[in-house]
């Protein structure tokens, strides 16, 4: 199952995505050292192994407050990764 399915599955109820946002999210979260890209794989498919930086920076961002609602529900996302804030956050 692909990236964009996933997240798609994931929280495509509450936040719209395309296939297109995702690769340059990647690409860019790639250049600030927040994923590692594998090599190619199948279908020119390519891993992205679990990164610390990367997992430091969504830690960081789901503990922020949540932005005022737009046309995707940030508090929702909050809500969908809540089990990755300290103790005690998700309280705030």
């Amino acid at each position: 199952m692909g990236l964009v399915t996933v997240a798609q599955r994931r929280i495509g109820n509450f936040w719209t995505l395309t296939q297109s946002q995702v690769y340059r999210e990647l690409t860019a979260m790639a250049r600030a050292g927040l994923v590692e890209v594998g090599q190619p794989g199948p279908r020119d498919r390519q891993a992205l192994p679990d990164h610390e930086a990367g997992r430091a920076a969504f830690r960081a961002w789901i503990d922020r407050e949540p932005a005022l609602e737009q046309i995707r529900f940030p508090l929702l996302l909050t809500i969908m990764f809540a089990g990755h804030l300290p103790p005690g956050a998700s309280r705030r």
